[in-house]
């Protein structure tokens, strides 16, 4: 799953297993208010805020992939890491997955606070620990 750009469509139109979708990565199906900079695809709503379509990843692993499968999967999709790899996690879907290269974010980034993520450098390193104890070839990415 990727967002569109001209080299990824004029390379990967040719790969039936690649999808094209302008959504955002989440825990379910439908719309979410988001504070990041989503340009290509968000919606603007009155009180400022963006809203963009979103896919729950969840659903898309179960539908898409068998555990025969060899999948990667690269996430860097903007402090919504935690709530999406939990779920993954939670349902067992995080099996599908045979190596994960994740760039977590946490309010200490870059020597500056992130006032729209709540979760921290500890909470990044809980998680792949977590994912490595159960199997998972899960590495940090920046």
């Amino acid at each position: 799953v990727s967002t569109q750009s001209t080299w990824d469509s004029y390379y990967y139109r040719r790969h039936p297993e690649v999808e094209f979708r302008r959504l955002a990565v989440w825990t379910k199906n439908g719309t979410m208010r988001t504070t990041n900079n989503y340009q290509v695809f968000a919606h603007i709503s009155e009180n400022g805020s963006q809203m963009v379509n979103s896919f729950d990843f969840d659903e898309f692993l179960r539908r898409r992939y068998i555990m025969d499968d060899y999948v990667v999967v690269k996430l860097d999709i903007e402090g919504s890491e935690y709530p999406v790899l939990r779920k993954l996690i939670e349902t067992g879907s995080i099996q599908l997955i045979d190596e994960l290269f994740c760039e977590f974010h946490f309010k200490e980034m870059h020597g500056e606070m992130l006032k729209n993520i709540e979760y921290t450098r500890n909470d990044s390193v809980k998680l792949l620990v977590k994912m490595r104890n159960i199997g998972i070839y899960a590495h940090e990415w920046t």
